[in-house]
């Protein structure tokens, strides 16, 4: 299987070179079109995870990592409405030659291994009408990837299901349902699965879209997400709602809602999830008229957080954002416990072709802290990012970051983890930074 993968990225490929960008071959009735990517990244950070310049708790944090993303497609449009889309890719870090992985390394981490990671077929248009159909393996991006998005800074997310829209005038509508995990096994000679076939993560929703005059939208969508792979297991419902729009030439606004519900389950005891909510609004201001275009813009965030009650969850479940740069560039805390008071200013020219930035943000958890040594505190940090970004060509896209955070008063002396950054086991108050320079070929 895996030879034919390869074989079938290969033959990608080799069109991809033998054809110019976005290429159609018409053969008939039928079109194909190569698409495809390719990125290649230069990531440092020092003291992300403990925070401790002296690395006194023995975690040495620092270094430097190159991230690589290699995607090529083809998509073909058929009679009849009928179009799919087919697309490999294939991710990891320089150094991560196959069969030669550093000793005990994740080999998914490390990436080597060439996947699918779209594979869909869709029917346009049914029957006369505006709906259409898309089965298979694909992207959910919605509205400003709050939940749901393609995450493409890094490897991506896709979901494998049925997806239905329908389209009228100003209206959308996109309805689906997916199977993120299923954990059923075939036993012995039969050919259905009979094992655990309850164990497994199921995504369904709704997102609407509505553009009403004055260049406003309306967004509003309905999410269900089970999650039965491990104890406890969740059922989240999701309510939510977001406005934008422009002002005149130079202002724009936007805001998003969500409010979620549900219960987690273990040992057959049931506890609520209860007024856990997302919340996310922006405004700006660009002097279009200018030669270097100068933008401002102000923007709050806040997702709950758990208090001490231990037989209710209030915290929020960013489900699958596309979190890159949301809030920061050094991508430190998720979505949940946290308030986020951010501001910033960039200069670009007419055609954009280079932009630079600085954003100042400022970070506190939802709810005080109840153990350690800083009962109380909430104050998370400081961040600093300083940003440039250059249209190569038409094709290229290159992003260069400098981003610096220094720990607040909850980390101070405080052995534990944060709720909205898990991955930050913080022993000491000593700043972090993260480097990065993103190259990308998109065709």
């Amino acid at each position: 299987m895996k030879k034919l993968i390869v074989l079938a990225l290969a033959v990608i490929v080799g069109l991809c070179f033998s054809q110019p960008s976005r290429a159609a071959m018409d053969q008939g009735d039928k079109k194909f079109e190569v698409t495809g990517e390719v990125r290649f990244r230069g990531d440092m950070v020092n003291n992300v995870i403990d925070l401790d310049s002296d690395n006194t708790s023995g975690d040495d944090d620092g270094g430097t990592v190159w991230p690589w993303r290699v995607r090529a497609a083809i998509h073909g449009n058929f009679s009849r409405n009928v179009s799919a889309h087919v697309e490999f890719q294939n991710f990891g870090y320089a150094g991560d030659i196959v069969g030669i992985n550093p000793p005990g390394a994740n080999t998914e981490f490390f990436g080597g291994e060439t996947l699918l990671y779209q594979g869909w077929l869709e029917l346009g248009d049914i029957g006369g009408t505006s709906f259409d159909l898309r089965l298979g393996r694909q992207e959910l991006v919605f509205g400003s990837e709050m939940l749901l998005g393609d995450l493409d800074f890094y490897n991506g997310i896709n979901h494998d299901g049925a997806r239905a829209g329908w389209q009228y005038k100003k209206w959308s509508l996109d309805v689906f349902a997916m199977k993120d995990l299923d954990s059923s096994t075939v036993s012995g000679t039969g050919i259905f699965p009979t094992d655990n076939g309850g164990d497994d993560i199921g995504l369904y929703g709704a997102y609407a879209v509505f553009k009403a005059p004055k260049k406003i939208g309306f967004d509003a969508y309905a999410l269900q997400f089970n999650d039965n792979s491990s104890a406890p297991s969740e059922h989240l419902t999701t309510f939510g709602g977001r406005v934008y729009s422009k002002w005149d030439s130079n202002w724009t606004w936007s805001g998003e809602l969500a409010l979620q519900t549900g219960e987690f389950e273990t040992a057959g005891v049931t506890s609520d999830i209860s007024g856990a909510f997302g919340l996310e609004g922006e405004l700006a201001y660009q002097w279009r008229k200018s030669k270097i275009r100068p933008r401002v813009y102000g923007r709050i965030a806040s997702y709950s957080g758990n208090d001490d009650d231990a037989g209710e969850s209030e915290a929020f479940n960013p489900l699958f954002q596309d979190f890159h740069a949301r809030n920061g560039y050094m991508d430190l805390f998720r979505a949940t416990n946290l308030d986020v008071i951010q501001a910033g200013v960039s200069w670009s020219g007419k055609e954009e072709r280079h932009i630079f930035g600085v954003d100042l943000l400022s970070f506190t958890s939802n709810e005080q802290t109840v153990g350690g040594t800083d009962v109380g505190e909430d104050a998370l940090g400081q961040e600093i990012d300083l940003y440039y970004k250059y249209a190569y060509s038409k094709n290229v896209n290159i992003t260069a970051a400098i981003s610096q955070f220094s720990p607040g008063d909850l980390f101070d002396g405080v052995s534990a983890t944060a709720d909205s950054a898990p991955q930050i086991v913080a022993a000491a108050d000593d700043s972090a930074t993260r480097v990065f320079v993103n190259t990308r070929l998109r065709f």
